[in-house]
């Protein structure tokens, strides 16, 4: 994860994943049959995010939305006992025995009085604003935007 910061992450933290790659809307035809071979999320790079509300925000590139590993970064990075709220995605399933894990459902609701992921989802429409364009990016250039980001000092306010 990029993060130059020690330590653990701990009090309320959201966990995420996102997928990030060129936007076949905005290619020209000849590219877009070049590079888009599939639909959906098979030609984009997989990115998981750990915020800390109120601190900071650790980012990797993972190879995929599986549980081991996805449950691996989180246990790399957020301290035992930590209040986690995550999406429904079951690779989440199986963290309640080590954190105060908490599940908001985005086909029933987004925000669930502090059980949100709102946070992490806002550092994502920044960071792909950021990058937005044509261009299917690496995971160097994502992480290094991310932790470009992390300099600035991107923090989520506490409500």
């Amino acid at each position: 994860m990029h993060d130059n910061s020690p330590g653990m992450l701990s009090g309320e933290v959201e966990a995420d994943e996102t997928f990030i790659g060129g936007k076949a809307r905005n290619m020209h035809v000849a590219k877009r049959q070049r590079r888009i071979t599939g639909t959906g999320t098979k030609d984009k790079v997989a990115v998981m995010g750990i915020l800390q509300r109120g601190g900071k925000v650790r980012t990797t590139v993972v190879a995929n939305r599986k549980r081991t590993a996805l449950q691996a970064e989180v246990k790399r990075h957020v301290e035992a006992g930590a209040a986690l709220y995550t999406d429904a995605l079951l690779s989440y399933d199986g963290l309640a025995g080590d954190y105060a894990h908490q599940v908001v459902d985005h086909a029933v609701e987004y925000v669930n009085g502090r059980i949100h992921t709102n946070g992490l989802e806002n550092f994502w429409s920044l960071l792909k604003r950021g990058i937005s364009g044509t261009y299917v990016v690496s995971s160097r250039s994502i992480c290094s935007a991310t932790s470009m980001s992390n300099r600035f000092g991107i923090t989520t306010a506490r409500t």
